[in-house]
């Protein structure tokens, strides 16, 4: 569903990156165009910790 697909590109684009100086897409992209337009498109920080990177975060 378009909330799964909202739920694993939150996931994917808050982790910190070094090619990104340490920063994650998700802080980029709401620097650039401003956190209105994230949550527009679905999108949200979600804090480092709580990260999921594998399968077990569309287990429902």
């Amino acid at each position: 569903t378009q909330d799964d697909i909202n739920l694993v590109c939150s996931h994917v684009n808050s982790v910190k990156r070094a090619a990104f100086n340490g920063k994650s897409a998700y802080e980029l992209f709401t620097f650039t165009y401003g956190e209105e337009l994230a949550t527009l498109l679905g999108i949200s920080k979600i804090d480092p910790e709580n990260v999921i990177q594998s399968p077990r975060l569309l287990d429902k």
